[in-house]
């Protein structure tokens, strides 16, 4: 798994790179209520994400990244990782949806 943590930090510093050079900016979301415009959180690539990208790109097999994606399941929750594998101060943060920090106060409709 570490191998895999690995592959993952470096498309992530790949995709910031690639976004810095070509001034890629994060996507917006308008409130359908009050159609306040903020800016979304910064676009990360996860664990899981390139497992599936193993067998979307024909890497692994459809079967192969399965076994994977549970296997990274169980190591994530046995190391207390968040979806970057990196060592999360609360589990519980890593499983919940994060929003800007902008909008936190906005959710009150």
């Amino acid at each position: 798994m570490p191998a895999l943590i690995d592959l993952r930090d470096k498309l992530d510093e790949m995709l910031q790179k690639i976004r810095k050079c070509k001034n890629i900016q994060t996507p917006t979301y308008t409130c359908i209520e009050c159609g306040y415009t903020p800016q979304g959180p910064e676009l990360r690539v996860s664990v899981r994400a390139m497992i599936l990208a193993l067998a979307r790109f024909g890497i692994a097999s459809k079967e192969q990244a399965k076994v994977l994606e549970k296997t990274w399941a169980k190591y994530r929750q046995l190391n207390q990782l968040d979806l970057e594998g990196k060592e999360s101060s609360s589990f519980q943060e890593s499983h919940s949806t994060t929003l800007p920090t902008d909008a936190k106060g906005h959710l009150g409709h």
